[in-house]
């Protein structure tokens, strides 16, 4: 599993974990909030789940008022491919975003 943090204002910094992040079960990642929330800087009740699906979960902190994370809203894109509109509030990413995502 490669495990990806993007702060913004910084270059993602990305890792492989075994499973201190989450299991896998039928190709999708379960998160381990606990873990999540270490990384993220958050209690476990504040992670969101922002997208799951086959081979990644993204996740971030709960209705975050921080700094817009341009770098995490192109990667949701590239995971999800989603479209998003950058200037729509509801489409934004604030603070600190963690993605699990399977090698390939």
């Amino acid at each position: 599993m490669i495990v990806t943090l993007y702060v913004p204002g910084k270059q993602p910094m990305s890792f492989t974990s075994t499973s201190h992040f989450g299991d896998v079960t039928g190709g999708r990642i379960v998160p381990r909030l606990h873990k999540v929330a270490e990384q993220l800087g958050c209690r476990p009740s504040l992670v969101d789940v922002i997208a799951i699906d086959h081979g990644y979960a993204m996740l971030a902190v709960f209705d975050h008022d921080g700094q817009l994370n341009e770098l995490a809203m192109k990667e949701f894109v590239r995971l999800t491919r989603a479209t998003i509109d950058p200037e729509d509030e509801a489409d934004q990413l604030h603070g600190p975003v963690l993605t699990l995502t399977l090698e390939d």
